[in-house]
């Protein structure tokens, strides 16, 4: 966005103060995973969570399409997708299609009280995400539920990961 401005609108760099976003730290903190295990009922090895308003652009399609192959491997993998949206169906039917239906968990809208605990029993957080612009706040959430991050290299992700030493790019 500094760059945009900068270029497009002529504004003296010195006169842009970046402001990242923050989340909660109190209430996306670690837990034992065996209780967020028990409060959520998730149990698959590896679980992998994604959290996401389910629109095409924020791009669910792509950790089922992951699931296709990782399974093969690790028939006990288990995705979580958190969220609700007018692309639900076509993921539930790519799933079915893909015969991982199985390994795929669709919990619908989780209240945000709640979203911690689903962080915490899953391990590893995925942001497949297709758009360029946004900043997605799941990311920070995941991290500071201190669990591992692999996001798409596009948009802000960059801001908030370094490759290979905070996550997965």
């Amino acid at each position: 966005m500094k760059k945009t401005i900068i270029e497009k609108f002529a504004v003296p760099e010195k006169k842009i103060e970046i402001v990242y976003n923050a989340i909660d730290e109190t209430l996306f903190s670690p837990m034992p995973r065996h209780i967020a295990v028990q409060k959520t009922g998730i149990l698959g090895s590896p679980v992998f969570l994604c959290v996401a308003r389910l629109e095409r652009e924020k791009g669910a399609q792509n950790a089922i399409l992951a699931m296709h192959s990782l399974i093969k491997d690790y028939p006990t993998a288990l995705l979580i997708i958190v969220g609700d949206g007018s692309y639900r169906p076509q993921l539930e039917f790519l799933a079915k299609d893909l015969k991982v239906h199985h390994n795929v968990k669709f919990t619908g809208f989780v209240d945000f009280s709640l979203l911690p605990q689903y962080f915490n029993a899953c391990d590893m957080f995925l942001n497949p995400t297709i758009r360029q612009d946004g900043y997605d706040l799941t990311v920070l959430e995941a991290m500071s539920c201190e669990k591992p991050v692999i996001a798409s290299n596009i948009g802000s992700m960059p801001t908030a990961i370094s490759h290979g030493k905070d996550g997965i790019l």
